[in-house]
């Protein structure tokens, strides 16, 4: 499913949605797209997955290795 295929400058994963198709989602299924997309790793992430994240302003939660 996270298999990234290189064309040019530009990851493609299998099965990832263009931001097209995001954009014709209802709305409670474009948010669970984007919680899909924060589970990613960033190396499992398409470009189009990037420019999803990146257009509608997701910040993502910086992982702590160690808390005090």
């Amino acid at each position: 499913m996270n298999n990234l295929i290189k064309c040019g400058q530009w990851y493609f994963r299998t099965g990832e949605i263009s931001l097209k198709d995001y954009y014709t989602l209802p709305s409670a299924s474009r948010k669970q797209h984007i919680e899909f997309l924060k589970t990613l790793d960033k190396p499992q992430r398409s470009s189009n997955d990037n420019t999803i994240l990146l257009v509608t302003k997701t910040k993502e939660e910086e992982k702590k290795f160690f808390e005090l």
